[in-house]
């Protein structure tokens, strides 16, 4: 299990957790192996190769915004923040008027997520930022 650099053209395009098994189809009509198992409409996984996960509380800080650019010529006026790491999204309450007052009702976030062990495989975390627009 790797990870490979992904191109788009000439520009980077981020990475691949992979791992690799090619079968040669000779004149001999050998038997190729059989298709891992699927869940749903995605291959599973062999456990061999996947990493040992762990279950993991993640908490977030997330005080308010400031100094936000506008966006398609409009001031950002009522965001959110959607936060996701490992399949699992937590979002923030949506502030009613950003320009009155830029914090969140709430400050922190929870969520569960089973995460890999080793730091190698960890999936990102990824922060965005969401405009409610009338």
């Amino acid at each position: 299990l790797n990870w490979f650099p992904i191109k788009r053209g000439t520009l980077d395009g981020g990475e691949i957790l992979a791992a690799f098994e090619l079968y040669l189809n000779d004149e001999n009509d050998h038997i190729m192996p059989s298709l891992p198992p699927m869940m749903e409409d995605t291959y599973q996984v062999a456990a061999a190769i996947a990493p040992e996960m762990q279950h993991t509380r993640i908490e977030i800080l997330t005080w308010g915004v400031r100094n936000m650019k506008k966006f398609q010529l409009s001031a950002i006026n009522n965001p959110s923040i959607e936060i996701e790491c490992g399949g699992v999204v937590q979002s923030t309450n949506k502030i009613k008027n950003a320009k009155k007052n830029p914090n969140f009702d709430t400050s922190s976030l929870f969520f569960d997520v089973y995460l890999p062990i080793e730091e190698l495989y960890m999936p990102p975390l990824n922060i965005r930022l969401l405009d409610h627009r009338t």
